[in-house]
């Protein structure tokens, strides 16, 4: 079983520490945390504040892997659309956000088996948790393709600056886009992706400190919290122009009277490319 935390103390004692002695730190946080690619599991929930229930026991409406590099140069987001129909793990078919049912134990164990990958941790945040984490980031700004809504506050299209909500709207809607789900589990990605090419401009210690002390109030993990910070320097020094954003390719089809999303032999071929080293040359 791996160890859930909802991460904060611990990190905040590990960051006052490493602020009176900024030599070391520095040493620290560049020592290597794994050994070759890094796979993380990235889940955003359902469930939770403003609804009930847990975000540990909802369903995974945000389902992406996060692939680096083993030199730490590159990474890969490979989005997974939610309706996806695979093996759940001691479950049967079903669709892959299903799997949280379980427990994020139960996805990592979906994925892994589905796609024959080790997966080394799994972030775990809900809807509140998200618009929170981008609320206090300071919001984002995203080039918005179609007017969108989603239950919260409306978007317009164009250039905009959005808060957390807004955020959240961007990342739900799947209605207005022509695409549907595809088009949405690859507007979660490129939120993140955006995020990260905010966060890098001018990231020092601190700022990489501030990082790890917000996702760790709304995430929640299995990352020791001791690798924490490496892994937040690590993303840090990522050139956001070397992270890529590639949704895994199927077709809508049925499965009784429930519509769903039919992964073909391109996407397994996908994971299989981004898992060897992080980057993906294929095509699928």
């Amino acid at each position: 079983m791996r160890r859930r935390t909802r991460v904060g103390l611990a990190v905040l004692l590990v960051v006052t520490s490493l602020a009176a002695t900024a030599g070391t730190a520095a040493r620290w946080l560049v020592t290597p945390v794994d050994d070759g690619v890094i796979t993380l599991l990235l889940l955003g929930s359902d469930e939770g504040p403003p609804r009930a229930g847990t975000p540990e026991r909802g369903r995974a409406d945000a389902f992406h892997l996060l692939f680096v590099s083993p030199d730490r140069e590159h990474a890969t987001f490979v989005n997974i659309a939610r309706d996806a129909w695979v093996p759940i793990a001691d479950r049967g078919n079903g669709k892959i956000n299903g799997c949280l049912a379980g427990g994020p134990d139960r996805c990592v164990r979906t994925v892994e088996g589905y796609f024959g990958i080790d997966v080394d941790h799994y972030l775990l945040t809900s809807m509140h948790g998200m618009a929170h984490a981008f609320e206090q980031f300071g919001g984002i700004d995203v080039e918005v393709d179609r007017a969108l809504t989603m239950g919260g506050p409306d978007i317009a299209a164009g250039a905009q600056h959005l808060n957390g909500y807004e955020a959240l709207t961007y990342a739900r809607d799947r209605k207005n886009r022509p695409d549907g789900d595809f088009g949405r589990t690859r507007a979660q990605a490129e939120l993140l992706q955006r995020a990260h090419a905010e966060a890098v401009a001018g990231a020092d210690l601190g700022s990489i400190a501030r990082a790890v002390a917000i996702l760790s109030r709304h995430v929640v993990t299995d990352i020791p919290d001791a690798h924490l910070l490496r892994y937040g320097y690590a993303a840090m020094t990522l050139r956001p122009r070397n992270v890529a954003n590639v949704t895994l390719p199927g077709t809508i089809g049925t499965a009784g009277a429930a519509s769903v999303i039919r992964l073909g032999g391109g996407a397994a071929a996908l994971v299989a490319d981004a898992a060897d080293d992080g980057r993906v040359t294929a095509t699928g």
